[in-house]
């Protein structure tokens, strides 16, 4: 018996391995943390997405409980490239499970703040070194510092503070889809229009995710709900 089967309910076993739920984690994951890399700080490229090749991206839990370290629910993966999948093993193994998944969660919290921070009028907020610690430090404390010493080995981080802010500024001035053409066109190609007709229950989304998916598709005629 393999290891998923040993963790995985028959639920999970059924629908993880179902192209609509894959390409639903895909668009959900890009759009939510614009296309980044979390452990690294980095964008992930798109050619992970070529349909040519033997897919290079891979869905990893950071969960802590055995029954969701195999779940389908968005909230329980990260989309990652599968050449990274050993450093995330690796940091999640270096700590006790619940203190692995309260990092991974941390880093993922101050990303959502990160990218959508805005001032009073509505407006971005330009993401500087400054504003990244505090917001790092808001969810981490005194963590706050591993993960920029893992973001400063992978090169300038300033160069991915501009790839953050310019992506946030497509996100702001033309929505989801075009951002999805402008930096992930494999993925967008053979993604995007593959989860018309999923079942938002098989994937267990929430009304939280679906409000996030009809922002998505908001220039198509693709409607999601929970039925």
């Amino acid at each position: 018996m393999s290891f998923d089967e040993l963790v995985k309910n028959d639920y999970d076993l059924v629908y993880w391995h179902k192209k609509d739920v894959i390409s639903y984690h895909v668009i959900y994951q890009l759009c939510k943390y614009v296309g980044f890399d979390l452990l690294t700080f980095t964008p992930l490229g798109d050619g992970i997405f070529d349909p040519r090749n033997e897919p290079k991206f891979f869905r990893f839990h950071f969960r802590a409980l055995p029954f969701r370290k195999m779940s389908s629910h968005v909230w329980d993966i990260l989309l990652i490239s599968k050449n990274l999948e050993s450093s995330y093993n690796a940091v999640f193994r270096s700590k006790n499970p619940l203190v692995s998944e309260a990092f991974f969660k941390g880093i993922i919290d101050a990303f959502v703040d990160l990218v959508n921070l805005k001032d009073e009028n509505g407006n971005l907020v330009k993401i500087d070194n400054d504003i990244l610690i505090n917001i790092l430090g808001k969810y981490l404390g005194s963590s706050v510092h591993e993960p920029l010493r893992q973001w400063e080995k992978q090169g300038s981080l300033n160069d991915s503070i501009k790839s953050l802010n310019r992506r946030r500024s497509i996100l702001k001035n033309h929505g989801y889809e075009q951002f999805l053409k402008d930096c992930f066109e494999k993925a967008y190609k053979n993604h995007f229009k593959q989860i018309k007709g999923l079942k938002l229950t098989n994937a267990l989304a929430t009304q939280q995710d679906i409000d996030l998916l009809n922002e998505i598709y908001q220039n198509t005629k693709f409607k999601f709900r929970l039925k």
